[in-house]
């Protein structure tokens, strides 16, 4: 246990369940509502923040301030109301009765600042990042297993490519799943029937469809795209994203990477890059180029003012050779 934290990163739900646990860890329930309190550091100067931690805590051994937005630990330097040789003095002598949390959203500490350093060496600093690879699987399991439910490894690896990296998103499904489910087990074809398809799941059919010969349910995949107000210019990337990977996992497969190799030096899921690699097999070295030529000359059309992005869209489609 410490006197003062600094919880910093982008994964709101990870941050908030490490919290959840401390708290409960720190405070009985029956204090908590009398022992917690909660300050915007965009709206409240932290000078106040640490005159409220230097009180003596109510019926019980320890309070728990939870600072918000902290983001003067960072390379933001915040509103300028803080006296932060204030906070400076109070982390290297907190009172011994009170646990400080500092959150921020910032990526890292700034250690070119005192505070920064200071907080370093008198607290405890944890990141929160999203979660890959077995990190991230071993938590949807235990998220599943939260819910008194089971999951399949392939309904495991369906909600990864569904949810991608959005851990607030992959929680709000795990819960929906389970509640259909019912303390039961949760299948591939639970995720299908359940969980809406992203943009990248959508793609992949496209792909499917073109490497099937069969243009015309590729275009109706695009054409049901923009329909959902997904914008043109992100499916040329995404396409050229995929189409890129395809082309590389060729040559490094090849060259005698495994696919897990592969993963890690593409920065992949394995199960996302799996899919990208089977497809791929599907075109050949060359068509892969063609295609990524396509869309080079296509963005340059669009950038241009020579056509639209819909239209440009749909010819290179249309463009697509139906042998491979």
């Amino acid at each position: 246990m410490s006197n003062v934290y600094l919880l910093f990163g982008n994964e709101a739900i990870l941050m908030e369940e490490w919290l959840d646990t401390l708290i409960h860890n720190e405070l009985p329930d029956g204090k908590l509502d009398m022992n917690y309190s909660s300050f915007d550091l965009e709206e409240i100067a932290i000078q106040q923040v640490l005159q409220y931690a230097e009180t003596i805590p109510f019926m019980a051994d320890r309070k728990i301030v939870i600072a918000e937005r902290a983001d003067f630990f960072g390379t933001a330097n915040g509103k300028n109301i803080h006296d932060l040789e204030a906070l400076n003095d109070y982390l290297l002598n907190p009172a011994p009765y009170t646990t400080i949390i500092f959150k921020t959203k910032a990526d890292k500490l700034d250690k070119r600042k005192k505070i920064a350093k200071t907080i370093e060496k008198a607290g405890i600093v944890k990141g929160f990042v999203p979660l890959q690879g077995k990190t991230l699987e071993d938590w949807i399991l235990a998220k599943v297993r939260s819910h008194q439910c089971t999951i399949d490894g392939k309904a495991v690896e369906q909600l990864i490519v569904a949810c991608g990296s959005d851990m607030n998103l992959m929680a709000n499904e795990i819960e929906k799943l389970c509640l259909y489910v019912n303390q039961g087990n949760i299948t591939s074809d639970t995720v299908a029937l359940l969980v809406s398809k992203t943009l990248e799941q959508n793609l992949f059919a496209f792909i499917d469809r073109i490497a099937q010969r069969n243009i015309k349910q590729g275009l109706q995949v695009i054409y049901d795209l923009l329909k959902n107000k997904e914008s043109p210019i992100l499916i040329f990337f995404l396409l050229a994203k995929k189409f890129r990977t395809m082309l590389v996992g060729k040559d490094l497969l090849d060259k005698g990477y495994s696919p897990q190799q592969i993963a890690t030096q593409l920065g992949q899921h394995p199960y996302a890059l799996k899919i990208t690699l089977e497809q791929g097999a599907k075109f050949s070295p060359q068509n892969l180029r063609r295609m990524l030529i396509a869309l080079a000359e296509a963005d340059e059309q669009i950038k241009t003012g020579k056509m639209s992005d819909v239209v440009a869209l749909e010819r290179f489609i249309l463009s697509i050779p139906t042998k491979y």
